[in-house]
């Protein structure tokens, strides 16, 4: 025997393979079974193959499909023991597959990787290493060779946490895990990623008090890409609209959990009546942590605590009314006609009926008067002012024309 060291016990001849061909020499006439008694870890042991030796030719070989003969030359082959896993990389609490995260398998052992297959995603092996990133589908290994084992999360997408490792063994093609993150229908890996989630509070006030302001329309506005569905909130009733939360204050402090990675506007859409809305509040979650939060200053902001305060509107000062003036009396425009003489009065006609029986007269307007009123000293005055004055005019013209 040349290639390997032989061992002859009995009708026996024995040897361990290494890495040359074994070449058996002066074998006698007789028939023969060539098999294997124990394969190297992670390997299927092969079919034994029976010939014989007639007048020191090999002839009636029978060997199995897996190996092969020709011209006195066996060649066996032992299949890698195999398995085949399947890794789900989901949102913690869901069943929704998470993409972008880079997952790595290290394999601790001798066996080689060069056969080993994936699906659902595009691996690269290197050294010992199986690399690849999560997207939308279920990844499928095959062809793993026995050994152990480490499934490990290289990094995780933005805005969640690496899951922990887990170990486990291959031995003749059975996947052996104590962790509960695998399942043995399928020979499933589940892991989950925590978002990495921040919690606010934020109080609504009358300004300069500590007094809350029930009924102020405010709303959280998310500018980012990471689901809203875990945020939970008390003190109030949220509504989450596309990736807008929403609540109408109350008497209580409201607190809103589980807010994930991205920036936030925070913002009053209407006030109650009677206040003026406040400005808007913008702020960033990083890893779980408010930052960068650009607050204005009638409003505050303190260890993830948001103060916000309605100015009451003060209604415009009304000023004093200014009492009407009486109007000013019109200037009598009564003149002497050409001839010197005052308009005749229109005298008001009167009913005779109302007069009582008696002699009468009529004033310097024409209305009527009794002669009791005649002959009283002011009526006399009143019937010679005007009869003066016309004899004085009069007087005056008769000079004029001499």
């Amino acid at each position: 025997m040349t290639g390997a060291e032989k061992s002859i016990t009995d009708k026996v001849i024995s040897w361990t393979t290494g890495s040359s061909k074994v070449t058996i020499d002066n074998l006698p006439d007789g028939s023969y079974t060539l098999s294997e008694e124990n394969a190297p870890n992670g390997y299927e042991k092969t079919s034994s193959v029976t010939f014989t030796i007639e007048d020191g030719k090999v002839v009636n070989v029978d060997v199995s499909d897996e190996n092969a003969y020709e011209n006195s030359t066996f060649t066996l082959y032992d299949e890698q023991t195999a398995a085949q896993i399947t890794v789900n990389k989901y949102i913690s609490g869901t069943e929704t597959l998470l993409p972008g995260a880079t997952l790595k398998l290290t394999y601790n052992g001798t066996l080689s990787l060069d056969n080993v297959t994936m699906t659902g995603a595009e691996k690269s092996i290197t050294d010992k290493v199986i690399s690849w990133t999560t997207g939308n589908s279920t990844v499928t290994i095959g062809n793993l060779p026995d050994g152990s084992y480490t499934l490990s999360e290289e990094s995780a997408p933005n805005g969640y946490e690496k899951t922990s490792s887990v170990t486990f063994t291959i031995t003749d093609g059975k996947v052996e895990c104590s962790n509960s993150a695998f399942n043995t229908v399928g020979n499933t890996f589940t892991l989950y990623d925590e978002q990495t989630a921040a919690q606010i509070t934020v109080n609504k006030y009358i300004s300069g008090t500590e007094t809350f302001l029930p009924g102020a329309s405010l709303k959280l506005t998310y500018n980012g890409t990471l689901s809203l569905d875990n945020v939970t909130m008390t003190g109030a009733e949220k509504s989450i609209i596309d990736n807008t939360i929403s609540w109408t204050t109350g008497s209580s402090t409201v607190t809103i959990d589980n807010l994930p990675d991205g920036s936030y506007t925070l913002s009053e859409e209407s006030a109650p009546n009677g206040y003026e809305k406040i400005s808007s509040v913008t702020f960033t979650i990083t890893d779980g942590e408010v930052v960068n939060v650009d607050v204005s200053d009638e409003n505050a902001y303190e260890n993830n605590t948001f103060t916000l305060y309605d100015e009451p509107i003060t209604p415009p000062e009304t000023p004093p009314t200014k009492p009407d003036e009486p109007d000013e009396p019109t200037p009598t425009t009564t003149k002497p006609n050409n001839q010197g003489y005052w308009p005749e009065t229109t005298p008001t006609t009167r009913e005779t009926t109302d007069l009582a029986l008696g002699a009468y007269g009529t004033d310097v307007r024409g209305e009527p008067i009794s002669s009791s009123q005649s002959s009283s000293p002011i009526a006399l005055a009143i019937l010679l002012v005007p009869t003066v004055i016309l004899i004085a005019i009069f007087g005056r013209r008769k000079r004029k024309d001499k």
